[in-house]
């Protein structure tokens, strides 16, 4: 049986993808590596004992969905295997070409469906904390540095050419399918090195127009948390910089040589203070500017403490602070 998810107008012509035991993807490997349906395996349909070897693990009553991109043939051929196996099997009907037209639709109809709340802040992860502390306090979150699965510099997408294209609308309807749609969806602010906006635009139009909190903190409160989080995921100060270097547009390389040409003459907090300020902090007030700031409610973050952040959280869900 399918797990419970949320009734919301998402529900189009595709089977529960969670109610299978294994999905198979019998498309060319290259295609698999670039966008697939959550889970799924890639596997030849012409590889002998292919099946044989997936279903080795599936328990009785276990069900198989198997999709391609020719029209049904080769996954009419591996449900015809699976099924001398024993193993209960669906065809995906319409294959990958109706997954893919369900993923668009779904980015725009979920994008406009639910109750975005946005929290925004200037770089160095103030807003990242605020909605991660709203997320422990049992709240639904998005937090989009996930989706690109790129959170080495919080609030910061370093490369997101390379996450992006048809596999981040799949991400992206796979977390929000599972969203309730009766309650508000926190979501967090993150810029990138390009300025441009990083989701797809049914959905950040609906970021734009969505309930807005602006977070004020101080520059050397967001640097204190930036080290915090750096400190907790073992990132060093020479892998930090060293991938903004790469990454981050060549118009952007004197600002960030200055900050690489202090290295080791000051302290960690310090080197990342002169980054915020030098760097990323330019690179977000520019993209940011053509986003109409005086609609957001301002609140402020006076201290980098777990408590502090908690206490504003909480604040928030109490409804203390409206939109």
């Amino acid at each position: 049986m399918p797990h419970a998810l949320p009734v919301h107008p998402h529900q189009l012509e595709v089977q529960e993808f969670d109610s299978y035991a294994l999905i198979v993807d019998l498309r060319a490997a290259e295609a698999h590596a670039v966008d697939h349906i959550p889970r799924a395996v890639s596997m030849s349909v012409d590889a002998p004992n292919a099946g044989r070897a997936l279903t080795a693990t599936l328990q009785a009553g276990d069900a198989v969905l198997v999709y391609c991109d020719q029209g049904g043939l080769a996954s009419n051929t591996a449900a015809q295997r699976f099924t001398a196996l024993g193993v209960e099997v669906d065809v995906l009907p319409g294959g990958w070409v109706s997954y893919r037209r369900w993923v668009t639709t779904g980015v725009e109809i979920l994008a406009r469906s639910l109750q975005w709340r946005w929290i925004r802040s200037m770089p160095g992860g103030v807003s990242q904390a605020l909605v991660q502390a709203l997320h422990e306090r049992g709240e639904q979150v998005f937090e989009i540095g996930k989706v690109f699965d790129d959170e080495r510099v919080p609030g910061w997408v370093i490369d997101p050419a390379c996450k992006a294209g048809p596999a981040l609308d799949s991400r992206i309807v796979e977390r929000l399918r599972r969203v309730d749609p009766g309650a508000p969806v926190w979501v967090d602010d993150v810029g990138s090195g390009t300025g441009e906006p990083l989701l797809p635009a049914a959905m950040q139009e609906a970021l734009q127009n969505a309930a807005t909190w602006h977070v004020d903190a101080t520059l050397d409160v967001r640097a204190r948390i930036l080290h915090t989080t750096l400190l907790q995921a073992g990132l060093s100060d020479v892998e930090c910089l060293a991938m903004l270097e790469r990454r981050l547009p060549s118009k952007h390389a004197t600002a960030i040589a200055r900050v690489c040409n202090i290295r080791g003459s000051v302290e960690r907090a310090a080197l990342l203070l002169r980054l915020l300020d030098s760097v990323l902090d330019p690179i977000y007030v520019e993209a940011t500017q053509r986003w109409p700031s005086e609609l957001a409610r301002r609140l402020e973050l006076t201290a980098a403490t777990p408590a502090a952040i908690d206490d504003l959280a909480a604040q928030l869900i109490s409804d203390q602070i409206k939109p």
